[in-house]
C-alpha cells in the first residue's frame, strides 16, 4: 500500500497499485498523516490507520474489511484528483474509479469500465483510419457487443469523426452493421499523434505499412476486446456488498468482441507521407 505521507504522482505507480482507486477528501488522510508523524517514524502507513483518530468513518473502515477480504482498493487524495482525466461530474464520493490500462490519467465508474476501454480501442482505430485517408468505412459486429453496448453508443463515434462524415447507423433488420461513413480526406496520409493502443495491436500497423509503402487502397482492420483486466463479477460482488462503497451504475462485465472496420482509402501521394512519433 502506497505512503501518503509524502504523496508523489498518482500515475507514476505502477498500474497494479493504482488501477482501482477511491476518492477520499484530504482531511481524512491528513489527520492520519499528523497521528503517524507525532509517532512511530517507521512503521509503513496503511489507509485505515486513520480509524483510530476517527473509528467511526465509513470510507476508511469499508476500506479496512476490503482489504481483509482480499480487495485492495487504493485512496486519492480529493487534491490529487486534477492529475486525471474523469468524466463529467466526477469524482462522486465512494465511487470506485478502474484506470484505463493504456492511459494513466484516464479513470472510469467501475460500473462501465470494460465498455469505455472498449470505446478507447474503437475511438483510436477510427482516428487511425481517418488520418490514412479514409473515404469509406463500415463498422460490423462479429460477435460480442454490438450498437447497443451502451444507450450512448452513437456519441463517441460522432466525436472522433467531429462532424466530417456522413453517418448511417444499423437498424433491427441488420444488427450486425454498427455504422457507414463517407469521409472526404484531407491532408495527406499520416500516424497521427498520440496513439496509446496502436503500438499492440501489430494488424494496425500492417496496415499502415502496405498504406505507406505500397498504396493499399481497400482496408480490414479488427478492434477486439478479450481481456478483463481482473475487473470482473467477483470483484463487482464484493464492493456492491458495502453499503458505503458504489460502482457507479450497473456492472457491465467484459464481453469478447471483435469489431470489423473495412472500406476504402483515397489515393495516397507519391511523397509527403508523415508519421508522428
Amino acid at each position: 500500500m502506497v505512503d501518503q505521507r509524502q504523496p508523489g504522482p498518482l500515475i507514476e505507480l505502477p498500474y497494479g497499485t493504482r488501477q482501482r482507486v477511491v476518492v477520499v477528501p484530504d482531511d481524512v488522510l491528513d489527520a492520519e498523516q499528523v497521528r503517524v508523524m507525532a509517532g512511530d517514524q517507521e512503521r509503513p502507513w496503511r489507509p485505515w490507520d486513520v480509524l483510530r483518530g476517527d473509528p467511526q468513518h465509513p470510507t476508511l473502515r469499508t476500506l479496512k474489511e476490503a482489504d481483509e477480504e482480499g480487495l485492495r482498493l487504493l485512496p486519492v487524495r480529493q487534491s490529487q484528483v486534477d492529475q486525471l482525466d474523469m468524466p463529467v461530474g466526477h469524482p462522486l464520493p465512494n465511487v470506485v474509479y478502474i484506470g484505463s490500462p493504456a492511459v494513466a490519467r484516464r479513470y472510469y465508474p467501475m460500473a462501465d469500465f470494460h465498455v469505455r476501454v472498449f470505446e478507447e480501442r474503437f475511438g483510436e482505430a477510427m482516428r487511425l483510419l481517418m488520418a490514412l485517408g479514409a473515404e469509406r468505412v463500415t463498422v460490423r459486429s462479429e460477435r460480442g457487443w454490438k450498437r447497443d453496448v451502451g444507450t450512448d453508443i452513437e456519441a463517441p463515434i460522432k466525436r472522433v469523426l467531429k462532424n466530417q462524415a456522413e453517418l448511417r447507423f444499423g437498424s433491427r433488420r441488420d444488427r450486425s452493421l454498427v455504422f457507414e461513413a463517407e469521409l472526404v480526406p484531407t491532408g495527406v496520409p499520416e500516424v497521427p499523434e498520440g496513439l496509446v493502443w496502436f503500438d499492440y495491436e501489430p494488424t494496425w500497423k500492417a496496415v499502415v505499412e502496405a498504406r505507406e509503402r505500397y498504396g493499399l487502397r481497400e482496408f480490414q482492420l479488427h478492434v477486439t476486446s478479450r481481456e478483463n483486466f481482473g475487473i470482473d463479477a467477483d470483484v463487482a460482488s464484493k464492493i456492491g456488498r458495502r453499503k458505503v462503497l458504489s460502482l457507479g451504475g450497473r456492472f457491465t462485465q467484459q464481453v469478447d468482441t471483435s469489431w470489423v472496420l473495412e472500406g476504402t482509402f483515397g489515393d495516397a501521394p507519391k511523397r509527403g507521407w508523415r508519421r508522428g512519433p
